[in-house]
């Protein structure tokens, strides 16, 4: 979306303001709106201008063909980084989905644990404050995280798909 730093940039100017790069893992992480399922979208002159990933596949490679979709080889929605991405057709990005895992079951996505676009806490952290003992405001404290989601964790009612050890509710 658009800023105080980012009016009358052009759509290059905005992917570069708008993306952090991920030492290691090579994404550049779009910072600017999102939608639901975690895309980054770009505004100019205050108008939606499209889907943040296509628009710096564009900047680098030109226009999309018709039919063609914006795939990501990284499986990371908010990435820009060009290089992981590549076209493909609507069948290549169903036979995508199927192959990462995202498919969905039944009419279901599983987006369950890392799985989620919105997912912060990694399966490890998820263990940790699982075998924590102490009570839940002490743990949330710890690792700076709400007393609300150790709780969840801590009595099973979040991130049921991961299989750890025994439930400790402290």
């Amino acid at each position: 979306m658009s800023g105080p730093n980012t009016r009358g940039k052009t759509i290059a100017e905005r992917i570069e303001y708008y993306s952090i790069p991920v030492p290691f893992a090579g994404c550049h992480i779009w910072t600017g709106g999102t939608n639901k399922r975690g895309y980054g979208v770009i505004s100019l002159g205050g108008q939606l201008a499209g889907m943040a990933h296509r628009a710096a596949w564009e900047v680098r490679n030109g226009a999309i063909p018709d039919g063609m979709h914006v795939l990501h080889r990284c499986d990371t929605p908010s990435c820009v980084n060009p290089d992981h991405l590549f076209l493909g057709t609507n069948r290549d990005n169903i036979n995508d989905k199927v192959a990462k895992g995202r498919a969905k079951l039944g009419n279901k996505v599983d987006r369950r644990g890392i799985k989620n676009p919105a997912c912060i806490l990694s399966e490890d952290l998820v263990r940790e404050i699982r075998r924590s003992t102490g009570t839940y405001k002490a743990i949330s404290a710890r690792l700076s995280i709400s007393f609300g989601t150790v709780a969840s964790i801590k009595t099973g009612r979040s991130w049921k798909s991961l299989k750890s050890e025994r439930l400790n509710n402290g």
